[in-house]
């Protein structure tokens, strides 16, 4: 399995950090698993990936090159497409 370095968004921290405590570490567990482990799709209509975490969805991109997976945008289930 290749390490990925993974780099979080200010906006997607500020929505984490507002959550409760146990809903932060679900999380961020998760997002420590990409882009290898979860439920996570290909988006349809805009660019990137989408990761399931219960309610919450996790928008980010991956870029294979430089071994980066890059978080831009985590909030609730139909707010965080818009």
């Amino acid at each position: 399995m290749q390490i990925y370095t993974l780099e979080v968004r200010k906006p997607a921290l500020k929505f984490i950090s507002e959550q409760s405590a146990h809903n932060q570490v679900r999380i961020m567990s998760a997002i420590r698993g990409l882009p290898h482990s979860g439920d996570i799709a290909l988006m349809k209509g805009q660019s990137g990936y989408r990761l399931r975490v219960g309610s919450y969805r996790v928008i980010f991109s991956r870029d294979d090159v430089n071994m980066i997976v890059t978080v831009t945008r985590v909030g609730n289930r139909g707010d965080v497409y818009k």
